[in-house]
């Protein structure tokens, strides 16, 4: 008879857990809100299941803390939402939103999936896995149906078969060199350029609601760097007579009452932010040319900065919680 082992979490598997329940919980409450103000059958329809998803992906979560006996974390809460607020974006914002959660998660999905090893949290990421992709198969659907859809570009490709002859291949930090852009980088910069767009709107949203005016002044801030980044890509693009992926609608109403806590507002833009540098790196090692390799690095070095200086504004208010640390074994000693 096969004897069986209480293996514990690994760290790994702690701090994978641990940054999704926080994600998990704050998009639980965003897309409730959205819920409460959705009037199209359909989408409303969609952000259901979104929100089924979201809820036994947190009870699976808890369920794993408290059978190791760690602390569930606080996350986000009911207490961080005002669901008596006006609706704060549109119905075609809200469809993006999901796209882009989906398409956040299905990358963290990958990496944590490479990172754990027992059964049971291996068997969760492959559920999770699983129902993320029929999520996304819905909402893209939708997209599709309605016209909201934004593909990458089409292009004429050159159907030579060619090896590289030169160098110049990839040109240098400061010129593209000879040679057009790639498919793939193409495909890169498209995507860059709408992930941007949906953040701009976000965060333009958080701007005209946030209480504390040094939030408000952060998300402004944001909202010019975002844009300042779609125009840096977009020009790429048009350099070549390739067409720029263009927004759907403003995305956010008139109201200025907030319906969610500054807290989650600002957390909320720190996890875009850990996102916009995860993508930066793979941006730069997806380019060929050096110029391309130039500008994520740089792009990435700017939103690093204002990670940084957003990190420091949940710290003064005491907004981030902890994430799970090993023990002090030499503080334990001290206290004795």
């Amino acid at each position: 008879m096969a004897k069986e082992h209480n293996t514990p979490l690994t760290s790994g598997e702690i701090g994978i857990l641990w940054n999704n329940y926080q994600v998990d919980s704050m998009s639980l409450c965003v897309e409730n809100v959205h819920a409460a103000h959705e009037q199209d059958a359909q989408v409303h329809a969609l952000i259901v299941v979104t929100i089924a998803f979201l809820e036994k992906s947190i009870a699976e979560m808890r369920r794993i803390f408290e059978k190791e006996e760690l602390p569930i974390p606080v996350g986000f809460t009911d207490s961080d939402v005002n669901f008596a607020a006006p609706a704060l974006y549109s119905s075609i914002f809200r469809l993006q939103y999901i796209k882009s959660k989906v398409n956040i998660r299905m990358m963290a999905n990958g990496l944590a999936l490479a990172g754990v090893t027992r059964a049971d949290v291996r068997n969760f990421y492959r559920d999770v896995s699983i129902a993320v992709l029929d999520l996304d198969d819905k909402v893209t659907k939708l997209l599709l149906e309605r016209g909201l859809y934004i593909r990458a570009p089409y292009i004429a490709v050159d159907k030579r078969r060619e090896f590289v002859q030169g160098q110049d291949f990839m040109g240098s930090f400061f010129s593209a060199g000879k040679r057009n852009l790639l498919a793939l980088e193409i495909g890169v910069l498209n995507t860059n350029i709408q992930n941007n767009i949906i953040g701009k709107f976000l965060l333009t949203g958080f701007a005209q609601t946030a209480e504390s005016a040094v939030v408000r002044q952060y998300m402004w801030r944001g909202v010019e760097i975002a844009n300042k980044h779609i125009d840096i890509l977009s020009a790429i693009l048009r350099k070549e007579d390739i067409p720029v992926p263009t927004p759907w609608d403003s995305g956010v109403t008139s109201s200025t009452t907030a319906p969610y806590s500054d807290k989650l507002m600002l957390s909320h833009v720190a996890f875009l932010n850990q996102g916009g540098i995860a993508a930066c790196g793979i941006n730069t090692a997806a380019a060929s040319r050096k110029d391309l390799q130039a500008t994520y690095l740089r792009l990435a070095a700017e939103t690093g900065q204002y990670a940084a200086d957003g990190a420091k504004l949940l710290i003064d208010n005491k907004w981030m919680e902890e994430a799970p640390k090993v023990v002090g074994h030499r503080e334990l000693q001290s206290l004795h």
